[in-house]
């Protein structure tokens, strides 16, 4: 009891409340506490050196002078051993370099949960000195679970030579690291360094599949842009891996019960964000090499991995033939008329074996290759839709696929009508079977749209706003009234609002895309409750050329503001877009 007094007297600063004496073996000894007063340093100073809990807790309610005032106190509770962890936290709230050696004692304590603490309190403190002390500290974690506190410390004070330890671990599995969130904040960590050596690389390539599957979770939105942060650093690596040929990302998706495509797949999405030459010079050699369907590696795979593995390829083609809409040069637009047909000698040829697993599949593999030269709007492209949308024909499938093929056209061509072009939207119409012709009927919209709006951007803003005006069209109003079922009047009237939406978002980004202005309308409409529609914008603005200057701002703004929203559908997309806006545009 003696002691504990004594501890008080040494960091009290305030007059003495009441005395109490205390008989002891040696004799009569007189102690003094203060009153007792949670709101008083003093009495907090006191029952913190006999270990109350709620001294530590009464600390958080304190003013930050007040706070600094027990920092000493706090130093002696902690190498005293009364209260460690407790004394670790307010340490850490108090963000005081005078806790700076009680951090780092902490860092080399045998216990991860202390020697978290520790990591956290040299990360409060801004102690960028000691980040290689706390990543190597990393590799001595002893549970799977203790790894957060060290990966945010490090996040916070980052440096290269800590980065380089932290790769190193970014190469375990997720499930033996702590989980999604070590990778998530690993990524990071590389992606701020200035320049990332081989192996840091590599373990950012990594984590682009180092998911766990269940309940899913992964770290690829970080990995993502901590690779595109690298530029082209990164794209051989991510070559290697759409290419099929990193074994340990193969061996790893394997020992996951998932096909390896889901890495090519990951490797192209991010080579596809990064546009330039280099990464686009990577699907171009991948569109040009005959790509068989690897029969070997699915023969012992389930039917449903198999019908997984077919999928994602169609997505790898899509992402790859999509990324030369950013460039759009003569080079680009020969090897999409080369990918638009098959035939002998056409790039698309050299996919022939999966355009054989369906008759669908064909027409995906060309709608995509149809959108990205829309998306150029390059005038002889754009004639060759219209022959498309008219009379297109597809290999296999009959009249169905061949009806897919001519729709799909007519999208695109809507999303690039710069007004005045009714009679072709009638013209297509006219040339389809009349059985077919409903489907076809609400893409009207998309050349209303451009009528009606021409250059006056606040009109594209009310159309997207409120599109019944548009479907208020006579042709609609004819069209519904047709229609037996009111489910299917809702169906088409749902379909005829989504086409003037469309048009008012891709007739900005390619009709008017010298123009900010127009943009700014889409920009304006990034923040709408709807979460679909906010992707959508966010999508298509990626492929923009004359973002205003505001926008970066703007998104900020919208990054900033949704940073604490949970569990709203799509909302993790729809931030992943605005910063890859941020980043890939500004």
């Amino acid at each position: 009891m003696g002691l504990e007094f004594s501890g008080w007297m040494r960091a009290a600063r305030r007059p003495l409340g009441t005395c109490l004496l205390v008989l002891v073996a040696v004799g009569l000894v007189v102690a003094c506490a203060p009153k007792e007063d949670w709101s008083d340093p003093a009495w907090i100073s006191y029952r913190m050196g006999i270990g109350d809990d709620r001294a530590f807790m009464e600390f958080s309610r304190l003013s930050a002078e007040q706070k600094t005032e027990l920092v000493p106190r706090l130093v002696e509770v902690y190498n005293e051993g009364i209260r460690r962890e407790a004394a670790l936290v307010s340490l850490i709230e108090a963000r005081d370099e005078r806790g700076r050696e009680v951090f780092l004692s902490a860092l080399q304590r045998p216990s991860d949960r202390e020697a978290g603490l520790g990591a956290r309190g040299l990360a409060a403190i801004g102690d960028t000195a000691s980040a290689t002390a706390i990543a190597q500290r990393v590799n001595e974690v002893s549970s799977p679970d203790a790894y957060a506190p060290f990966m945010e410390a490090l996040l916070a004070i980052p440096s290269p030579q800590a980065a380089e330890v932290v790769a190193g671990t970014l190469l375990r599995p997720a499930n033996r690291i702590g989980g999604i969130n070590t990778v998530r904040n690993g990524c990071r960590l590389l992606g701020s360094v200035d320049d990332a050596s081989d192996e840091m690389i590599t373990a950012m390539v990594f984590g682009l599949v180092n998911f766990i599957p269940m309940p899913f979770e992964d770290a690829l939105d970080a990995c993502e842009l901590a690779l595109l942060s690298h530029g082209d650093r990164a794209v051989p690596a991510l070559a290697e891996l759409l290419r099929a040929e990193n074994t340990r990302v193969r061996d790893h998706l394997v020992n996951l019960e998932y096909p390896p495509v889901t890495g090519q797949v990951r490797a192209a999405r991010v080579l596809s964000r990064r546009g330039s030459d280099a990464a686009l010079a990577v699907f171009a050699e991948f569109f040009r090499t005959n790509t068989p369907i690897p029969r070997a590696d699915m023969m012992d795979l389930s039917v449903q991995m198999q019908s997984e593995w077919y999928s994602a390829f169609g997505q790898l083609f899509e992402i790859g033939v999509k990324s030369f809409a950013l460039r759009g040069n003569d080079e680009d637009r020969a090897l999409l008329r080369s990918l638009e047909q098959p035939g002998d000698g056409q790039a698309l040829d050299n996919f022939r074996e999966w355009m054989n697993l369906s008759d669908g599949a064909e027409v995906g593999f060309r709608q995509a290759v149809h959108e990205a030269m829309a998306i150029i709007n390059h005038p002889e492209d754009r004639r060759l839709l219209v022959e498309r949308a008219v009379s297109g024909r597809t290999a296999r499938g009959g009249v169905r696929t061949d009806v897919m093929l001519r729709l799909n056209a007519l999208h695109y061509l809507g999303r690039t009508t710069p007004g005045d072009e009714m009679a072709l939207f009638e013209r297509v119409l006219r040339a389809q079977p009349e059985a077919f012709r409903s489907q076809f009927a609400p893409l009207r919209a998309y050349f209303l749209v451009a009528e009606e709006c021409g250059d006056d951007f606040a009109c594209y803003g009310r159309v997207y706003d409120d599109p019944s005006d548009i479907a208020a069209d006579e042709a609609f109003t004819s069209l519904l009234e047709g229609m037996e079922s009111e489910d299917e009047q809702a169906a088409t009237r749902r379909g005829i609002h989504s086409a003037a939406r469309q048009a008012v978002i891709w007739q900005l980004v390619i009709v008017h895309r010298e123009q900010p202005e127009a943009l700014s309308v889409l920009v304006d409409r990034m923040a709408g409750s709807d979460m679909n529609r906010r992707l959508q914008i966010t999508n298509a603005l990626l492929f923009a050329r004359a973002l205003p200057a505001s926008a970066a701002e703007r998104i900020d703004g919208f990054i900033e503001d949704e940073e604490s929203v949970r569990g709203v559908p799509h909302l993790r997309e729809v931030r992943h877009g605005y910063r890859l806006l941020r980043q890939l545009r500004f």
